[in-house]
């Protein structure tokens, strides 16, 4: 173990940090370096003239300064205007913890060069002390908080709040060219989450195969607020690689998920990964950013997520934009329980779409701006409704009828690819689009339909009880297994259908007397649109009773009075 005992930076003086980690250098097998410095903190070591460069494995470890409560009390300070030097350079070593610095005016405050098994945790890098001012520097392109070249197995936070680096205020957060695990951080946000202190351009640029986020409690990272140069198209999270993993993240809202701090320009922008899963852990909230919500990709599948809303899956923080711009051959949703997403309230299209191979399925998609589903193009930025073309592979349904009784009835009429299976999911709303086309605020079921030679089809579905306060009927087709799969997609919306809501009729007996213990027997029926009553509809109902009047006996009680 070697101890810090002082904040002059020079390798040759005992007790310094640069003494330290020479002395770490020179032992193989690993050590620790603690501090104790001492005074009140807290204290600035400045880093003037070269770097801190790690070859043997070691824990540096900030928070064993006495004074530390949570919150970084030891200071690396780079020179002003000097952005070339890099903070920590882990140049030739395995398993190396930096853990509780305030890494300050640095082009890159970790720097992961080679070896693995690193952690990186609990560190303020490109902030003040108190997680609270940007101090990083933005003038060289490489300057990030976190950069990670040729290494594998590096962890950056963690899934507990002591483990979580605030990384803000840098030219970018966290830069990745390998699968690194990043979870539980505070990147473009303050030490609160509450408020911006974003990095220049991106929050995370993820690598093939790296995790960002996870299903642990505590894993998600809130990724907010960056961008703040406007150069780059996704402010939030770029991971444009193949399979990472994206999931439990806050991305364009605040820590609690209730309020927009949002990315410059998209919040997500994917390659072909996962984004979001089957399970409420893996939820990410994209919401609030100035562009789309997730924004291009090829091949992603997007399950689970809250796009436009808060974290409570209502409240509205919609991007400025789209919710999701597909490009080809994503899957949206599905149809295993849990992996519809909640689309709500984007400045455009709920789900941007090229007609090309992309599968929408069972999400709840409300209240945007424009369509809920847009077969236009990334480039037009859609195009409104898309009128039907014979044996077209992307054609809505048209609902014909739509009976609430006992059941929900639905029927109407598909034109599609020819000799398709052609999945029919159906939606209801409490209110219809203003372009008269969907949305599709509730799942109600699905249905498939066959298409002949002549690519037509129909179909009847009894569907389990609706809602009666959603009484507007829309759907979409998806072609399964039509034999032209290029031109393909889950269709927009179909037009809105009005089911008729089934009316209740009151029947109150009389009383038999003057006495206020008598019943009055009530009933409720509920019927259709034909006068047939349902049986089994749920009813609600209340009963006032008027208030009494007399007067109060010598012990409180009411006398005379009649009810």
């Amino acid at each position: 173990m070697f101890t810090v005992t002082n904040t002059n930076p020079s390798d040759g003086v005992a007790g310094s940090l640069g003494a330290a980690i020479d002395a770490a250098n020179a032992t193989s097998g690993g050590s620790t370096i603690v501090f104790n410095i001492s005074g009140n903190g807290p204290f600035t070591i400045p880093f003037c003239t070269a770097s801190a460069n790690i070859k043997q494995s070691v824990v540096i470890d900030a928070t064993t300064q006495p004074g530390y409560k949570g919150a970084p009390v030891v200071q690396l300070l780079g020179a002003p205007g000097n952005n070339r030097l890099n903070g920590f350079s882990l140049i030739a070593a395995n398993a190396v913890t930096i853990r509780g610095f305030a890494i300050t005016s640095l082009a890159l405050g970790v720097y992961v060069v080679v070896g693995g098994n690193h952690i990186i945790e609990g560190n303020y890098i490109g902030t003040d002390l108190a997680g609270n001012i940007a101090t990083g520097l933005y003038g060289d392109g490489s300057a990030a908080g976190v950069g990670i070249e040729n290494s594998n197995n590096v962890q950056v936070g963690g899934t507990t709040a002591a483990a979580r680096n605030v990384i803000s205020g840098n030219l970018a957060g966290v830069i990745t060219n390998v699968a690194a695990t990043i979870q539980g951080n505070y990147i473009g946000v303050n030490a609160q989450g509450t408020s911006a202190v974003g990095n220049q351009n991106y929050g995370v640029y993820g690598a093939m195969n790296a995790v960002i986020g996870g299903t642990t409690a505590g894993a998600g990272n809130v990724i907010s607020a960056n961008n703040v140069s406007g150069q780059a198209y996704c402010g939030g999270v770029r991971a444009d690689a193949a399979g990472q993993l994206v999931q439990g993240n806050y991305i364009g809202t605040n820590a609690a998920g209730t309020a927009a701090l949002g990315n410059h320009g998209n919040g997500l922008c994917p390659g072909q990964i996962q984004v979001g899963g089957t399970t409420p852990a893996a939820r990410n909230v994209i919401s609030g950013n100035t562009g789309d919500g997730i924004g291009g990709g090829v091949g992603i599948v997007v399950q689970g997520n809250y796009v436009g809303t808060g974290a409570d899956g209502v409240s509205p923080v919609g991007n400025a934009g789209h919710g999701v711009s597909a490009t080809c051959c994503e899957i949206i949703g599905g149809t295993t329980a849990g992996a519809g997403n909640v689309i709500a309230f984007n400045g455009g299209a709920g789900v941007l779409t090229p007609p090309d191979r992309d599968f929408i399925r069972r999400n709840s998609i409300f209240s945007n701006a424009t369509l809920g589903i847009d077969n236009g193009s990334y480039q037009d930025r859609g195009d409104g409704v898309t009128r039907n073309r014979n044996c077209a592979g992307t054609n809505f349904p048209v609902l014909t009828s739509a009976v609430f009784t006992a059941a929900t009835t639905i029927a109407g009429t598909l034109n599609n690819d020819s000799n398709a299976s052609v999945d029919i999911d159906l939606f209801g709303n409490a209110s219809c689009d203003l372009s008269g086309y969907g949305q599709g605020h509730t799942y109600l079921g699905s249905t498939t339909g066959t298409t002949d030679s002549s690519c037509n089809a129909s179909f009847d579905v009894a569907l389990p009880l609706a809602n009666w306060g959603e009484p507007f009927i829309t759907a979409t087709a998806t072609n399964v297994n039509g034999p032209h799969p290029v031109g393909s997609s889950t269709s927009e919306f179909s037009e809105c259908l009005l089911a008729p809501v089934p009316r209740a009729t009151l029947n109150v007996g009389t009383t038999q007397s003057a006495n206020p213990l008598d019943t009055l027997p009530a009933s409720v029926r509920v019927v259709d649109s034909n006068g047939n009553p349902i049986a089994g509809a749920p009813v609600t109902f209340s009963v006032r009773h008027p208030p009494r009047s007399g007067w109060l006996d010598e012990l409180g009680r009411l006398k005379g009075g009649r009810s």
